[in-house]
């Protein structure tokens, strides 16, 4: 799962818009806040999971569905 977060975390992170039309959508916004709490915890999923109060399960979903 290491190089699954590698992937994900080597993304280049736009900056944010100020037009309303490029501004980030919920869930955009929503898996740059996880991708910035993987950072802040130096990729402690439990713990990370735990901030969000979702599951270590629920968020290595969110992971997946963040690659793809």
């Amino acid at each position: 799962m290491s190089d699954l977060l590698q992937q994900i975390l080597s993304r280049d992170a736009a900056p944010v818009a100020t037009a309303a039309a490029e501004l980030p959508t919920l869930e955009e916004f929503a898996d740059r806040y996880v991708l910035f709490l993987l950072e802040r915890t130096l990729h402690n999923v439990s713990q990370t999971a735990r901030i969000l109060g979702i599951s270590r399960t629920a968020l290595y979903a969110r992971i997946r569905r963040m690659t793809c």
